[in-house]
C-alpha cells in the first residue's frame, strides 16, 4: 500500500504547483484515492462512504470525494484549495488509520538554488518534502522549501536512507540511525 500512498502524495504535490493538465492530475489522484479506499475496505466495491462507516474518514469528506469521483469530466476548475485539502486529509487519514484534521496546504513555488557546498537530505512525508539542509557545520529543516524551526549544529548532513515513523496524532519521526532524528509536528509547522 505504501507505493500508492507515495504516488497520491506526488499527485497532490503536482496539484499544488502549476500542473500542465490539472484536470488529468486530479483524475489520477482520485483514482489512486479510490484504489486506497478499496484496499482499506478489502473489496472491489469499497468506496469513500464505506471508509467513513469504518471510521477512517469523516462523512463530509467521504461525500465530497464521492462527488468528485462520480463527475463525468474533471478539468482545471475542479482543482480548488478545498479539493487539495480534501485529498491531503484523505492521504493523512489513511496513513494514520483514523480521520486527520485539515491543515493548510500552501501552493508550491520553485525550489531555491542552494549555495555551492550545501548538502541536502530529503524525505517525503504525507506528500510534503522534509529536508535537512546543511553547510559548514550548521543545518536547518525545510518543509516544502519553507524553513521550520531554528538552525542547529550538525557536522554533516546524513546521506543514508532515513526511517519514517508516525504517531497516532500525526507526529512524524524521521531518523537517520546514529546521525540525526527529527520530530515533525502534525501541522508541519514545527520540528
Amino acid at each position: 500500500m505504501s507505493g500508492r500512498l507515495e504516488q497520491l502524495g506526488r499527485q497532490i504535490r503536482r496539484l499544488r504547483t502549476t500542473a500542465s493538465d490539472p484536470g488529468r492530475t486530479l483524475q489520477r489522484a482520485l483514482h489512486l484515492a479510490l484504489d486506497l479506499a478499496r484496499e482499506q475496505t478489502g473489496n472491489e466495491d469499497g468506496d469513500f462512504t464505506t471508509l467513513a462507516a469504518k471510521g477512517l474518514i469523516e462523512d463530509e469528506l467521504a461525500a465530497r470525494m464521492e462527488r468528485l469521483v462520480n463527475r463525468e469530466r474533471l478539468d482545471g476548475t475542479d482543482v480548488t484549495d478545498e479539493t487539495i485539502v480534501d485529498l491531503d486529509v484523505f492521504l493523512r487519514s489513511i496513513e494514520l488509520g483514523h480521520p486527520a484534521q485539515p491543515i493548510e496546504v500552501p501552493a508550491l513555488g520553485e525550489s531555491p538554488k542552494l549555495p555551492p557546498g550545501t548538502h541536502r537530505a530529503s524525505v517525503n512525508v504525507s506528500g510534503r518534502v522534509v529536508s535537512v539542509v546543511g553547510r559548514d557545520g550548521r543545518a536547518f529543516v525545510l518543509v516544502d522549501d519553507r524553513p521550520v524551526g531554528q538552525p542547529f549544529d550538525l557536522g554533516q548532513v546524513p546521506m543514508r536512507p532515513a526511517a519514517l515513523e508516525r504517531d497516532r496524532d500525526g507526529t512524524a519521526r524521521i531518523t537517520w540511525a546514529g546521525e540525526l532524528s527529527l520530530e515533525i509536528a502534525p501541522d508541519f509547522h514545527s520540528v
